[in-house]
């Protein structure tokens, strides 16, 4: 798939999409309390003026840049995955400038545009969370296809569907729950399967990527993810 030139996509986005980003924003900012982790609201408040409207990412990515030292660069499509991780590994966050049918907008298998700034972009203003998405990506880049593997499932089960617990209470880190109406819904309810965190477990997972997750894995604070790079050295 081929990256694109940040001036180039917003003119072609409808009016109907402006709109269905509008509705997507509004939506999950009204739900985001008591159940996104307290960095995540910190980076919505600090982004969101940027991101209220459908954003253009050619200013987004100025001002995240100077904020936290990324910047965006915009794909077409899904990506190949050494692609995806040497973007991290530089500090460069890959967004998906397609965005999701209307019809489809509690729940999208594949990512897009709504998934990759609402659900990523405000995680990333945490020191903690943009160290980890880099250095994971670097330590992806250095392993063989069996060791990529094992890392992208812990990739999977942290920064696309991480849960947490914060002051006694599930808080959802996840960009794909953060973006959802439907899986954040799911991962706080007494219907959600949640284990706690093992990374063994996980490495060794067979996991589809483009389905909604029912089995959700829970590190004990947010700041567990430090020490799950740490293990991760040694797989």
């Amino acid at each position: 798939m081929k990256t694109i030139t940040l001036s180039r996509d917003y003119s072609v986005y409808t009016e109907e999409q402006h709109l269905a980003w509008n509705k997507l924003f509004n939506r999950q900012l009204n739900i985001l309390p008591g159940k996104a982790c307290k960095e995540f609201i910190a980076g919505i408040e600090m982004l969101k003026e940027l991101i209220q409207p459908l954003p253009k990412l050619e200013i987004l990515s100025v001002r995240l840049q100077e904020f936290v030292g990324w910047r965006l660069v915009p794909v077409v499509g899904m990506i190949e995955s050494q692609e995806y991780y040497m973007y991290l590994a530089n500090k460069q966050f890959p967004v998906a400038v397609n965005i999701r049918d209307t019809n489809n907008d509690g729940f999208s298998p594949l990512p897009d545009v709504w998934h990759d700034i609402f659900g990523h972009l405000p995680l990333l203003t945490s020191p903690l969370y943009s160290n980890f998405v880099e250095e994971i990506a670097k330590l992806w880049l250095t392993k063989n296809r069996i060791q990529k593997q094992q890392i992208a499932n812990i990739y999977w089960y942290t920064i696309e569907s991480g849960i947490c617990q914060e002051n006694g209470e599930r808080k959802v880190y996840g960009a794909s729950q953060l973006s959802s109406f439907d899986e954040i819904h799911y991962a706080l309810s007494d219907r959600a399967k949640v284990y706690s965190f093992d990374l063994q477990a996980l490495i060794h997972a067979n996991i589809k990527y483009d389905e909604f997750q029912n089995k959700l894995f829970e590190i004990p604070a947010f700041d567990y993810l430090e020490q799950i790079l740490d293990e991760l050295k040694f797989v």
